[in-house]
């Protein structure tokens, strides 16, 4: 078997964000805006990071309410980093991490994990790690490995890279209580990722999309 060129390894390397140890990752779809809608109170809320942080303090989601200065996010389908990973399928989900366009090394992080009790999946006790607090979504350095930060920004979205409308949740591994719903103010002001049976009646659905699109129904 040959081995590949220079000009081979350079155009992988443009193709793909890394190849790190068999992860690799690559855009799909456009970039799009981060929004949650609400179907109890018919509104809809653009997010945005602030890098208004304290030092050491990594960006927080915030609800971005004069709409300025829009940020937008790309979808990165990934190979999963071990095969307690769900992987895309042929239905249009999607998995991988979320990255913002600003830094394409910062991943969007889920502030928690949540797991059933006793790693029964019909229970409806929930474990949070590391705490039941609504930690904030926060903007980190993107993980290359199985690890609890990669269990954190392993996201799915629904509906195809096509679609100018594409649900969004926290995926992580395949034990793992999906977090498809956000809560605009929860820790500090900040937003937080929730399961979807949380019962705080200001919870959205979290969504990309095309500012021309993100006030269509869901």
């Amino acid at each position: 078997m040959k081995a590949p060129t220079a000009f081979a390894m350079a155009a992988l390397a443009c193709y793909s964000v890394f190849a790190s140890d068999g992860f690799v990752c690559n855009k799909t779809g456009a970039p799009r805006m981060f929004y949650g809608q609400s179907s109890t109170f018919n509104t809809s809320t653009i997010y945005s990071f602030s890098y208004n942080v304290t030092n050491g303090e990594m960006p927080k989601l915030v609800a971005n309410q004069s709409q300025t200065e829009p940020q937008y996010f790309q979808m990165y389908k990934c190979s999963p980093p071990s095969e307690d990973y769900p992987g895309s399928d042929e239905y249009g989900t999607i998995t991988g991490q979320l990255r913002s366009t600003k830094d394409t090394d910062m991943c969007v992080t889920a502030g928690n994990i949540v797991i059933h009790a006793d790693k029964d999946p019909l229970s409806s006790n929930l474990t949070y790690i590391p705490n039941k607090h609504l930690e904030s979504v926060t903007l980190q350095p993107c993980a290359k490995k199985d690890s609890h930060k990669m269990r954190r920004q392993w996201f799915k979205t629904l509906g195809g890279k096509d679609e100018p409308k594409r649900r969004i949740a926290l995926d992580g591994i395949l034990t793992d209580v999906s977090q498809s719903r956000i809560i605009p103010f929860g820790k500090n002001t900040s937003a937080s990722l929730v399961v979807e049976t949380n019962n705080n009646s200001k919870i959205e659905v979290p969504f990309l999309s095309t500012p021309t699109n993100f006030t269509q129904e869901l």
